[in-house]
C-alpha cells in the first residue's frame, strides 16, 4: 500500500485485487509505504486506538521509514516499506461502464447459495439491464438467480450485454483467503451502499472505506 498526497494505491502479492483512489481524501506531508498489513493492524489493536499517538520517522527521501505507536507506558515500532518496492498501479485507465444496485436481500441470498454450492466461480451477466448471477462449483454444479433490472449503463461506449466470470474460491476451510480469491465475497459484505460497478475491462469495482477497490475478471 502506498499512501500520500496522490491518495491510496495498492495491490496484493498475487495481483488479484487493486486499490486505486487518487481522491481518497488523505493528506499527509510525506509518502508512506505499508506492507505487513496484518502486523500493523495487530500492533495498532494492541496499543488500543483510544489515547494512542503515532509518530512518523522520515528518511532522506522524504518518505516515512517507520511509525512509533505510543499509549501510556507502551511503545511499539513498525518499519514501513520503501515505496519503490511496492508495485502498486500508478494509473488505472479502466472507466466505469456499468453500475449495479444489488439489494441487501439478494446479497444475503447469494451468500447462502455460496455456502450451499461451495462455489469456485461467480459469473455476472447482463442483458439490457437484467442481471443473472451464476455460482458454479468445482464439479460444474450451478446455482442461477435471475435478479431482474439491477444494472445501468453509465458510459456511452458500454454495450447493452456483458458476461464476466470471477474466481471466488469455495467458502470452506480450503478457501485460499490469503490469495484473495474471496475478494468479491468480501466486497459484498463490506460495502454498505449496495452500489457496485463493472469497468471497461470487466473489473468488478466497489467503494469500501471510501476507497475504490478493483477485482479483475477471470480470463
Amino acid at each position: 500500500v502506498i499512501v500520500g498526497d496522490g491518495g491510496v494505491r495498492a495491490i496484493d502479492e498475487d495481483r488479484t485485487v487493486a486499490i486505486f483512489d487518487p481522491s481518497a481524501g488523505l493528506s499527509i506531508p510525506n509518502t508512506m509505504g505499508l506492507n505487513r498489513i496484518p502486523i500493523l493492524q495487530a500492533r495498532l489493536a494492541m496499543a488500543d486506538e483510544k489515547g494512542s499517538t503515532i509518530t512518523c520517522n522520515v528518511d532522506g527521501n522524504n518518505e516515512v521509514s517507520g511509525l512509533i505507536i505510543r499509549n501510556g507506558r507502551m511503545k511499539l515500532d513498525y518499519r514501513c516499506a520503501s515505496t519503490a518496492s511496492i508495485s502498486a498501479p500508478k494509473s488505472l485507465d479502466v472507466p466505469l461502464y456499468y453500475k449495479l444496485i444489488i439489494p441487501q436481500d439478494i446479497i444475503a441470498l447469494l451468500a447462502k447459495a455460496d455456502k450451499a454450492v461451495g462455489a469456485e466461480h461467480l459469473t455476472i451477466s447482463c442483458s439490457s439491464g437484467n442481471v443473472i448471477f451464476e455460482l458454479r462449483d468445482i464439479n460444474n454444479d450451478v446455482f442461477e438467480y435471475e435478479a431482474g433490472e439491477l444494472c445501468t449503463g453509465i458510459h456511452t461506449d458500454a454495450p447493452s450485454n456483458f458476461s464476466y466470470k470471477y474466481s471466488i474460491g469455495a467458502d470452506t476451510s480450503t478457501c485460499v483467503v490469503g490469495k484473495r480469491k474471496d475478494a468479491i465475497r468480501r466486497a459484498f459484505k463490506l460495502n454498505p451502499t449496495s452500489e457496485f460497478f463493472i469497468t471497461y475491462k470487466g473489473m468488478f469495482a466497489a467503494k469500501i472505506n471510501n476507497m475504490m477497490v478493483y477485482i479483475p475478471s477471470k480470463q
